[in-house]
């Protein structure tokens, strides 16, 4: 009995201190979602980089001149003025890049009214494995700070997990991020019309901390339902679409990249947002019929890594 009592304690230790396993995306994404992209083990991908052709090509002495002036320019217009806006450094935090990578799209009752209130909420989910615990360390001390600076946040729990709340809008993307993804700059009249940039469109972002999953939303609904897919209730996820189950079956089992798109869904979201008669001979209806778009179902991609080299693969459902 001593012996039995012996083995079972440092056996119950490592059990609970051991980080639960996170369910793969399509496990824990609903399956309203539109859109999936994901990276399911970064390690993997990682190792599989490193001993790429790729990366040999990047690394190679006669690409440095390029290479400096490339890394320069990403960092000066892109990373620094974001690790400003965030009050972190990034590379504080890669370490914690240990599972899936996951970005998503979900409808989440979104219908493409031009006046509708709902609108598609965006989900960002990261599994930092046995690293949770600094996970937990790493959000607490980018919370601190962030109210060190005089930004507001607030503490919301869902399904008994506390999140943190915090309210962004167009003036906390940095300029060069703006013009890179199309947005007009302001710089030149930002200071004649202070009122007007205060006015920018704001969002809610949600971040938390389930098990080792990182949690970053804009939907408390969504969120909701991921905590809820990992605690085992009953719900539906993505993984239990015909659509995407079958792509899944027959392209992601062993891709350390793939992506996924509901088309089907966003045709339909068109056709509802463009409106206009069926009857009429140009409505928005009969142009997507006549393109073909009635009949797409699913787009999907992977990017498979072998001892032949790298292999991309687009599908069209």
């Amino acid at each position: 009995m001593k012996k039995i009592l012996f083995l079972a304690v440092p056996l119950l230790m490592l059990a609970f201190g051991a980080a639960a396993n996170v369910l793969p995306p399509d496990q824990l994404l609903p399956d309203d979602t539109l859109v999936l992209i994901t990276v399911p083990d970064y390690a993997k991908l990682h190792d599989i980089y490193n001993n790429s052709p790729q990366l040999q090509l990047w690394s190679d002495p006669a690409m440095k001149p390029f290479r400096d002036k490339f890394t320069d320019k990403l960092k000066s217009q892109f990373i620094t003025p974001m690790e400003h806006n965030l009050g972190a450094q990034l590379d504080d935090y890669l370490t914690l890049l240990q599972g899936q990578i996951t970005f998503a799209l979900v409808q989440n009752g979104w219908q493409g009214d031009s006046d509708d209130s709902k609108l598609p909420a965006l989900l960002f989910l990261i599994d930092t494995k046995d690293k949770n615990a600094q996970l937990k360390t790493d959000l607490a001390t980018l919370k601190g700070k962030w109210v060190d600076s005089g930004r507001s946040v607030k503490t919301e729990r869902i399904r008994n997990v506390d999140f943190s709340v915090i309210t962004l809008s167009s003036n906390d993307v940095p300029e060069s991020l703006k013009k890179a993804a199309g947005a007009p700059g302001d710089s030149s009249d930002s200071a004649d019309k202070p009122a007007d940039s205060a006015k920018g469109p704001k969002a809610t972002v949600y971040i938390g901390q389930a098990e080792s999953l990182l949690i970053v939303g804009n939907s408390v609904k969504v969120i909701e339902k991921v905590l809820a897919a990992m605690s085992g209730s009953d719900v539906r996820t993505l993984s239990q679409v015909p659509a995407y189950a079958a792509n899944h079956d027959a392209m992601f089992r062993d891709a350390p990249v793939f992506g996924w798109v509901n088309a089907h869904a966003l045709v339909e979201i068109g056709k509802h947002a463009a409106g206009g008669s069926s009857q009429s001979e140009n409505s928005p209806v009969k142009i997507f019929s006549a393109l073909g778009l009635d009949g797409l179902k699913t787009l999907a991609f992977d990017y498979i890594f072998t001892s032949d080299g790298a292999q991309g693969n687009f599908l069209i459902g």
